[in-house]
């Protein structure tokens, strides 16, 4: 019966054994550069909006933030879990108080994921 395997079992004899998820890895560790570069021009928004923008901006913020939680808990990054969890939370709570969205907690939450992506990145 062939085998379906993808990969081996074990490397072959004097071949290094190869991680299999080390290129994902490294795609999530170089994709949280360009978060790092979307969160900042993020909070630049927040001050700058309409309400209009504003919203939208919340919304894209929620987006980004969920997306990161899920990808830092695939990889086991709990810190970054955690602060993306806040961030995404904030961005809710934000859009659904039924008036013009408050950007204050959703800054202090981008600050956080931020700090947690400086220590990852040696200050991205």
């Amino acid at each position: 019966m062939k085998s379906i395997e993808r990969w081996p079992a074990s490397a072959p004899a004097g071949a290094d054994p190869v991680d299999p998820f080390e290129l994902l890895r490294a795609s999530y560790y170089a994709r949280l550069h360009a978060d790092w570069s979307q969160l900042t021009a993020f909070r630049e928004r927040l001050g700058n909006d309409d309400a209009d923008s504003l919203q939208s901006t919340h919304e894209d913020i929620r987006s980004v933030a969920h997306r990161m939680g899920g990808a830092a808990a695939v990889f086991g990054a709990p810190e970054i879990l955690s602060a993306a969890t806040a961030l995404e939370e904030a961005a809710i709570a934000s859009l659904t108080t039924g008036r013009r969205p408050a950007p204050d907690s959703v800054r202090r939450s981008i600050d956080s994921l931020l700090a947690i992506l400086a220590s990852v990145h040696g200050g991205a």
